[in-house]
């Protein structure tokens, strides 16, 4: 990718407010890819195929991290403006 087209996508990106960051991991991150079976030791110079691998890992932990914080056995009770609880 030439410099004009990585400035084109950065100026793109920044418009619509996204953030990018830029990210080294190291042999243990690659480690616990592998061992959930995400990516192979093969893969390990294929940029796309460990940004998937991560994308994958990052949504699995952000789901754990949303299911921990429901509490579970407690019947959901819809809210409606103006009302109150007995």
């Amino acid at each position: 990718m030439s410099d004009a087209e990585r400035q084109r996508r950065h100026r793109a990106r920044k418009r619509k407010r996204l953030a990018v960051y830029h990210v080294e991991i190291g042999e243990h991150v690659f480690d616990g890819l592998e061992a959930a079976g995400l990516v192979t030791m093969d893969a390990a110079d294929d940029r796309a195929a460990v940004e998937r691998a991560l994308g994958i890992a990052l949504r699995g932990w952000a789901d754990a991290q949303k299911s921990s914080r429901v509490t579970p056995g407690v019947p959901w009770r819809g809210y409606e403006p103006g009302s109150q609880r007995s």
